[in-house]
């Protein structure tokens, strides 16, 4: 009876032990901070007010060169990203996130995009990151194809990341529909070709990841009297001859249009 009595013991003690270390361990996993975020995090404020402003000053020329050039590029940084997310986010756009996300950072590299934010749930603050690869499916079309989402170390269901982005798309009123790749869901969000006004008609064509950056360009037309459309500007940009784009196979079989 005595010997039954000390295995028990022995036995709910190893219990109570393994329970105590798995929970030692999944608390160590969910406190775990991508090193990329750490390092976005840890930027200089000054240099974060510079790149936001940059990130402005790119996007304006964007919008201007879409309006007046038949033929249009840009070039954006993670490091602009973050700082427009770090400074002008908080304090022109606070209502653009939820109540529960603060600090989102991006790090962008040629195979995928990885957004990294915090959330704080029963006072414990947690590094979400979610990770897709961006491209065209289509002229126009921006895929967003989800690889895997993780709570610090810990994977996580993408289910709630699917639901966000659903709602931040029909906030933004961005058309949003969901495809499938090698088993994975893919956001498929729509730009609308037709400026506000119906003023000219606007065709992305390429997005391309590099290390840090991510390329866009594409071309516009003026719509004149009459739904008549008419090249927008005279000449193309210097080093992207105007022609028709190429079909590539893109990730995972889906069609990619590059110029």
């Amino acid at each position: 009876m005595r010997k039954r009595l000390q295995l028990t013991v022995i036995a709910l003690l190893a219990v109570a032990l393994c329970a105590g270390i798995a929970v030692l361990l999944t608390y160590r996993s969910l406190k775990h901070v991508p090193p990329f975020y750490d390092q976005a995090l840890a930027a200089n404020s000054v240099k974060q007010e510079i790149a936001s402003e940059e990130l402005g000053s790119r996007a304006t020329a964007l919008y201007n060169d879409v309006r007046l050039r038949q033929k249009w590029e840009a070039l954006f940084t993670d490091e602009q990203i973050n700082g427009f997310l770090a400074v002008d986010l908080p304090e022109k756009h606070p209502r653009l996130l939820p109540k529960d996300v603060r600090e989102p950072r991006v790090a962008i590299t040629p195979e995928h995009v990885t957004l990294g934010f915090q959330v704080e749930a029963g006072g414990v603050a947690t590094i979400f990151s979610v990770e897709a690869d961006v491209y065209l499916s289509e002229p126009n079309v921006i895929a967003l194809h989800l690889q895997g989402a993780r709570a610090g170390r810990l994977p996580l269901p993408l289910q709630k990341v699917l639901d966000q982005i659903s709602v931040a798309a029909q906030r933004l009123k961005i058309p949003l529909r969901w495809a499938q790749s090698d088993g994975d869901p893919v956001a498929l969000l729509t730009i609308e070709p037709t400026s506000p006004r119906g003023k000219h008609r606007m065709r992305l064509e390429t997005l391309e990841l590099h290390d840090g950056e991510v390329y866009v360009s594409g071309s516009s037309q003026k719509r004149r009297r009459g739904g008549e459309e008419a090249p927008t500007g005279s000449e193309p940009l210097p080093g992207h001859p105007s022609r028709a784009p190429d079909v590539a196979s893109g990730p995972s079989g889906i069609k990619v249009y590059r110029q």
